[in-house]
Parts: structure tokens; sequence; C-alpha cells
């Protein structure tokens, strides 16, 4: 239950990200720590969203696929 809700928190995250455009700024342009601490994160979840290194939707998208991946498999 908590891999799973630790997945749908990341899935929320980018979901946001798709539909709010000032979120989506945000995450990419500096206030990511501030944004995301809105959602119900561990501190290593919360750490690596932080390490993404992301200039566009699809990167930071791209970052949380490998994240979810590496739980996944890890």
């Amino acid at each position: 239950e908590k891999a799973f809700k630790a997945q749908l928190e990341k899935f929320l995250i980018v979901g946001k990200a798709i539909v709010s455009e000032k979120f989506r700024e945000g995450i990419l342009n500096g206030k990511r720590a501030e944004l995301i601490s809105q959602f119900d994160l561990e501190a290593e979840e919360f750490g690596a969203l932080m390490s993404i290194r992301a200039s566009t939707l699809s990167d930071f998208a791209r970052g949380i696929t490998r994240i979810l991946t590496t739980q996944t498999n890890g």
C-alpha cells in the first residue's frame, strides 16, 4: 500500500503539471521544492524528485518514470 501511495503521488504531480501551466513552469524553474511539498512524499521521494534535471515537462516525466522503474524493480 505504501509503494502504491508513493506512485500515486508522483502521478498526481505529473497530472497537475499537465493541466496547470503555473505549476508546470514552477517545477521546471526553481519552485519545485515549494510546489511538490504540497504532496504526501517521504523524504527520499522528495529528494529523488528534486534531483531530476528537467527543462521540459517531458524531461520531468521521464525522470519520474526512471524513479518509478527503479522503485518497482529495485
